[in-house]
């Protein structure tokens, strides 16, 4: 099961004049980390953030039980710091091309523990050196540019292999990090 959050189901997230958990300001998607989002995804193992949203805030998704995925759109250009952080059942992140975000910010994905391999897509041009602190199962980080042209592999992940493929036919060999 998915949860799409969109302008027809945002009223659901709502109770009266209280925020509960989702807030829509312009094209940002903003939470505030209440029990009730975590309540309405639960027994969802798929998040889908809509498209047309621009930016997720810091700890925008942070703690999160449950979700096992998470679907970036390509209208997204900013992730702030410990977004995703805290999601120990997320397993999958897919960013929709054409990826438009330029970086991962500090601890974006801290302590993500299912999360075993990640695609960085080709429009990342820098990664915080805390990206993926903690994410201790985390094996494999491919990068989908020339190698080492994103400094400090391998950003956290100490038990992870950095494999840049630079948009060739011929992936470079892992990072030795």
């Amino acid at each position: 099961m998915s949860i799409v959050i969109n302008e027809s189901n945002i009223s659901e997230l709502y109770n009266g004049n209280d925020y509960i958990h989702t807030v829509y300001k312009g094209s940002d998607l903003i939470f505030d980390n209440t029990d009730i989002l975590k309540r309405y995804i639960e027994g969802s193992k798929n998040f889908i953030i809509p498209s047309g949203l621009t930016k997720i805030k810091v700890f925008g998704f942070y703690g999160y039980p449950y979700v096992e995925s998470i679907t970036i759109p390509n209208s997204v250009t900013s992730l702030g710091g410990y977004c995703f952080s805290n999601m120990t059942t997320l397993k999958e992140v897919t960013f929709e091309e054409p990826c438009q975000i330029a970086s991962l910010s500090n601890y974006c994905f801290q302590n993500c523990l299912s999360l075993l391999e990640i695609e960085i897509p080709s429009s990342v041009t820098s990664i915080d050196s805390t990206t993926f602190e903690l994410c201790t199962n985390l094996t494999t980080i491919t990068i989908n540019k020339p190698t080492d042209s994103i400094a400090g592999a391998p950003w956290g992940a100490t038990n992870a292999t950095v494999v840049w493929n630079s948009n060739s036919n011929n992936p470079d060999k892992p990072s030795p990090y």
